[in-house]
């Protein structure tokens, strides 16, 4: 059995701090649109 994720669309982080910077981070690795705020 395969299994695929994939993950498409825009994900918001409310805070730009380096928590908010980190979390951004990793969802842009993975293709994701981020927008901070």
């Amino acid at each position: 059995m395969t299994e695929t994720n994939s993950l498409s669309g825009t994900v918001a982080v409310i805070g730009a701090g380096t928590i908010g910077q980190s979390w951004a981070r990793l969802f842009a690795s993975r293709g994701l649109t981020v927008r901070l705020s």
